[in-house]
């Protein structure tokens, strides 16, 4: 196995990216007429949840300038646009097929949206600052050092070199050389990790760029290190043997599911602030008789049936983390 790092910019950068390769859940829950609406407790878009959250958290209000990382298809913007009257927002996205539809998006809120296209890692630094930055469902797609041999690595890290019998090429060293200086800055135990390790080196660095730029950061993920609802643990299935994140296989590229854990180290070590949990407490997902009976039977003998248990075997994987000073 390789060493490598995982990266979507060609995908991206090409013509046929979107959305419809995946279940996002901002587009599941972009309004209230969504069939995905069934399994939440109150029909409420996905805009409308975050806002209030953001509001309650004190991390946006009239007045501030916004950058979104990889905005979509631009829904999330225009909603918040729509809320705070007085607000801007600048959108970084690689994709130029993603920039086409945020122009049109929002093109109702004129010079308050400004979208450019461009790589979000060249362009912190050089910009701002923002009074927020908000990473909504992308950061599996930053760079991630993929398919680490465990046994490698910690000979490695105890200085013993690659066991390799053909040895290791340069690449495979750098790449070792960066998983050892992540795990040692973040005090992980790489005993804990699976026998093939994915380390989310590309969104520790987007944070650590991001809080150069802002003093208030919100993402939400795709996450490896989900935990389940109290009141729902008894019916969903966990088949994780380890919380580490996982590589997933979608159309013509690869993502890795985020471990916020270790991001959560990363904050700490910064002495920053963080708030954070899990989309289906955020969301209220449903967890009525109905609900219980789709999860324990596997039922699909309706189609609402195999909605509400499509999404809720989706929502339930999904963290959110609020960083601030």
């Amino acid at each position: 196995m390789t060493i490598s790092e995982n990266d979507t910019r060609a995908y991206h950068l090409g013509d046929r990216a979107s959305l419809g390769w995946e279940q996002t859940i901002s587009e599941s829950l972009r309004d209230t007429a969504s069939p995905y609406m069934e399994a939440l407790k109150e029909r409420r878009a996905y805009g409308e949840v975050i806002g209030d959250l953001l509001e309650g958290r004190g991390m946006i209000r009239d007045g501030f300038r916004i950058l979104e990382v990889g905005g979509g298809y631009g829904n999330l913007a225009h909603y918040l646009l729509g809320r705070f009257g007085r607000i801007t927002a600048t959108m970084v996205d690689i994709s130029p097929v993603f920039c086409g539809r945020q122009r049109l998006t929002l093109a109702a809120f004129g010079d308050r949206a400004t979208v450019i296209e461009a790589d979000i890692f060249d362009y912190l630094g050089r910009h701002g600052p923002f009074d927020l930055i908000i990473s909504n469902e992308n950061m599996a797609d930053f760079p991630s050092l993929v398919d680490i041999p465990k046994r490698r690595l910690i000979e490695y890290m105890e200085g013993k070199g690659p066991i390799d019998p053909n040895g290791s090429d340069d690449s495979d060293l750098r790449y070792l050389e960066q998983a050892r200086d992540f795990i040692r800055s973040l005090d992980i135990d790489p005993q804990d990790a699976p026998d093939t390790v994915h380390l989310n080196t590309g969104a520790a660095r987007f944070i650590e760029l991001a809080m150069g730029t802002t003093d208030r950061l919100f993402v939400v993920e795709h996450s490896s290190d989900w935990s389940l609802p109290r009141s729902m643990a008894d019916f969903l299935r966990d088949p994780r043997t380890d919380r580490w994140p996982k590589k997933i296989i979608l159309f013509s590229h690869h993502e890795v599911t985020i471990c916020f854990e270790h991001l959560k180290r990363l904050v700490d070590k910064g002495g920053l602030l963080r708030e954070g949990g899990g989309l289906m407490d955020l969301f209220q997902i449903r967890d009525d008789t109905e609900i219980r009976y789709i999860l324990l039977s596997g039922s699909i003998q309706t189609e609402k049936h195999e909605i509400i248990g499509e999404f809720i075997d989706h929502i339930k994987e999904y963290q959110w983390l609020l960083i601030h000073r």
